[in-house]
């Protein structure tokens, strides 16, 4: 339907319109370098004109659509980045304009936080449907459909719903997840798989719902009263015809466990395993991650060793494939229990035995590396891979150096089935090849990073010893890949171990492949004047290995314990290994030096340097705009496009976090975040949301926000700051005591939020009362 008017909003344009004229002549300038070739001065007019707010947004629509398509996006981008409630109709019919990227900013604009009044929100949803009737291109349709999620009103869910039922493929995919993203319509989304029980739901709907919102919805509703049994659902959904929504289903177990440890509910989750068993699911996996749940949850070592070493002897030595591959995950779970406990020699044990049934799964099963089992082979060589880098951090953890010969055999081992499991997909499937990088040995969910090294819960090492093993392992990862590893320090070993392309072992993994690689070099489109076959070939192996953020993992804990100047050590490392690679700069190391830069900022927020965080942050700021304008002309990249949207959210909001409390400009500070928000609405941002309004004095708002939020360990500094500014110190002193008295937060962390505290402006009404003395000393 096409987009009408409403007349309370024409009343609200014209109010404001009477302040317009006086206004224009002061905009012509920064309107005129919007568009203009001058980038710094086309940001500057770009937040001159944001702080400038409704008068700013009706003299850029003043003339519009008879300006040239440049100007046009830049003003519609602005749109995107100002628009309240005031000037929102005035801009509304500029979502038919000729030029997509105009249209896009406009849908954008539909989800500003600034947009609060309800009878605009009817215009808004109008619009939104009105384009799905009209628009032609595919990525501002699904654009559309993500947006009516994103108002989260009641109007909005209720069109959703409706266009569920007139899409088909992706379309309707993309509806259904923008339905489960939001608090609101999960509750829809599980109302309506429970009905499945008993009536007929689609396959691929149920699916989607399964992957994204219904384990959630599930963990956020209440707990049920006695008799009731919650995971009749899961049950049922295990056994479905379908293979797609028997997947989704362990997928929304997962979902259900993460949504209940982010709420503090650790008990509840881990009372669902063994209510599970037995239900169609599969019973190894969820002992296996049982076990995995109670050593990250801090249950004790002991409590996960147990399930682990249990499931080994239970699994035995059995040659079907996948119960090979657990009995070797239940040994990595052992080890890592095991180095918890500090009892080294039983870990090298454990990952020993891990190996050593891999090799054999290896050997015994070539037919896994054909292209219908590829997956599997990947995955096992995966693991194989890091049951290496646990090998290496035990002689780390040993106090051995990172250069030594030990460390560096395990670092190349590692290194080479992380290769092998890359290659094994690029011999499988046909297209371009897939991307590998070390840091997926690290993150792996059985990985270093998530059950030691970031594992406060688990005991083990102490925190500060922790962290210095993953300085050093980082220093030997990076010694035989440092393009993979940028920001630590390798040392000064034999080429071969220096780079994997001169080392005999780890290029042979590439033998079987070179025909590919020469096709598809061939066909690289760079220029390769002076380079023979054999150079290119080596050049395209090189660019299929990413560089990894492990780096600026490490200098976010070091940030968090109190230490902003080593943070910025390694992320201004990172920064100058990015600049002086040799590869290809590629938008994700483009994306790496923007995340180092937002660390950069950030620890000069800590530091009390309010005006270069803020330079530092906006640089970060503007080069994820440059990464995502890129990315806009490659439809196949919209996963990280998204990533990178987040990302520039995130930085937004470090830029307002800095703002109010460093620069002391809630002005600033406010519009920052309406411009974050915008971008991306998370819970975080929710609690923000609700804390600005408390500021702003729209302490309406400011309650019916803090009533969508739930009560979860990473609010609770927040809440209280919510609190305080609304004038309810017994609830805001509960919530700080909550946040300092978390068991999980390293001294040097808690000592870092205390000196926060004590400068944060919004907790200033909590000044002088001895209850917030005493919890600040």
């Amino acid at each position: 339907m096409p987009f009408r008017l409403r007349a309370p909003l024409c009343a609200l344009v014209a109010a404001t319109v009477l302040g317009v004229a006086a206004a224009q002549s002061d905009l012509a300038g920064p309107l005129a370098a919007l568009a203009g070739p001058d980038a710094g001065r086309a940001g500057r007019a770009f937040e001159s004109l944001v702080e400038a707010g409704d008068a700013a947004v009706l003299a850029a629509a003043d003339g519009f659509e008879a300006l040239p398509v440049a100007e046009r996006r830049a003003r519609a981008k602005f749109f995107a980045a100002a628009v309240g409630d005031a000037t929102f109709a005035r801009i509304a019919g500029f979502a038919d304009d000729a030029d997509p990227a105009v249209r896009r900013s406009l849908l954008l604009a539909c989800a500003h936080a600034r947009l609060h009044a309800a009878a605009g929100l009817v215009g808004r949803v109008e619009l939104l449907v009105g384009r799905l009737e009209r628009e032609h291109d595919r990525a501002l349709r699904e654009l559309a459909l993500e947006t009516l999620g994103r108002l989260e009103s009641p109007l909005a869910l209720d069109a959703l719903e409706r266009e569920l039922a007139n899409l088909v493929g992706d379309e309707r995919r993309v509806a259904a997840r923008a339905l489960a993203r939001r608090a609101a319509g999960r509750v829809r989304v599980l109302a309506r798989c429970e009905r499945a029980l008993a009536e007929p739901l689609d396959a691929d709907l149920l699916a989607e719902w399964l992957a994204v919102g219904f384990g959630e919805a599930l963990a956020e509703r209440t707990a049920p009263s006695a008799g009731r049994d919650e995971f009749a659902a899961f049950a049922r959904f295990a056994r479905h015809p379908s293979p797609e929504v028997r997947a989704a289903t362990q997928l929304a177990v997962d979902a259900y466990v993460e949504r209940l440890r982010f709420l503090g509910d650790a008990d509840r989750a881990e009372a669902a395993y063994p209510k599970l068993l037995g239900r169609g699911l599969n019973d190894v996996e969820l002992r296996l991650d049982h076990a995995r749940f109670v050593l990250e949850a801090g249950r004790s070592p002991e409590a996960a060793l147990a399930p682990a070493r249990a499931l080994a002897r239970e699994l035995g030595d059995g040659s079907d494939v996948t119960r090979r591959r657990a009995l070797a995950a239940a040994h990595v779970l052992a080890g890592a229990a095991e180095l918890c406990l500090r009892e080294f020699d039983d870990a090298e044990t454990s990952f020993a035995r891990a190996a050593a049934v891999l090799d054999a799964l290896i050997e015994e099963h070539p037919e896994s590396f054909e292209s219908s089992l590829s997956d599997v082979a990947s995955d096992a060589l995966e693991l194989r891979g890091v049951c290496e880098t646990w090998r290496g951090l035990i002689l780390v953890a040993r106090g051995v150096g990172y250069a030594d010969d030990r460390v560096l055999e395990r670092a190349v081992a590692a290194h080479r089935f992380s290769l092998l499991s890359q290659a094994v997909v690029w011999k499988a499937k046909p297209g371009d090849p897939p991307i590998g990088t070390f840091d997926d040995l690290l993150r792996h969910r059985s990985g270093p990073l998530r059950l030691f090294l970031l594992n406060d819960r688990a005991g083990g090492l102490p925190r500060e010893l922790r962290l210095r093993a993953m300085r050093a392992f980082g220093d030997a990862l990076a010694t035989v890949a440092p393009a993979e590893l940028p920001g630590f320090r390798p040392a000064a070993v034999d080429a071969r171990r220096s780079d994997f392309l001169t080392d005999p072992t780890r290029l042979a993994v590439f033998d079987g492949l070179r025909d590919r690689i020469a096709e598809l070099a061939d066909n690289d489109p760079r220029p390769n004047a002076g380079f023979d076959l054999d150079a290119r070939v080596l050049e395209y192996v090189r660019d299929s290995r990413w560089p990894g953020p492990f780096a600026l993992t490490l200098a976010a804990h070091l940030r968090q314990d109190g230490r902003p100047a080593e943070s910025r050590e390694l992320a201004e490392a990172l920064i100058e290994a990015l600049q002086t690679s040799v590869a290809r700069r590629s938008s994700w190391a483009e994306s790496l030096i923007a995340q180092a830069e937002g660390a950069i900022g950030d620890s000069y927020t800590d530091e009390n340097d309010g005006e270069r965080a803020d330079e530092t942050l906006n640089r970060a700021l503007s080069r994820y705009t440059d990464i995502e304008t890129a990315l806009r002309e490659n439809p196949a990249a919209s996963r990280f496009a998204d990533t990178m949207r987040a990302q520039r959210a995130a930085t937004l909001t470090s830029l307002a976090v800095n703002a109010n409390v460093k620069r002391k400009r809630p002005d600033l500070a406010l519009e920052y975040f309406e411009r974050a928000i915008a971008i991306e609405r998370t819970e975080f941002s929710q609690v923000l949301l609700a804390c600005y309004r408390a500021r702003a004095g729209r302490t309406a708002e400011a309650r019916a926000s803090l009533a969508e939020i739930p009560e979860a360990p990473g609010n609770y500094y927040n809440l209280a700051c919510t609190w305080a500014l609304l004038g309810d110190k017994d609830t805001a002193l509960a919530y700080l005591a909550r946040e300092l008295a978390d068991p999980d937060a390293s001294r040097g962390s808690r000592e870092r939020q205390k000196t926060w505290a004590k400068d944060d402006p919004d907790l200033a009404s909590l000044r002088g009362d001895p209850r917030f003395e005493e919890l600040l000393r």
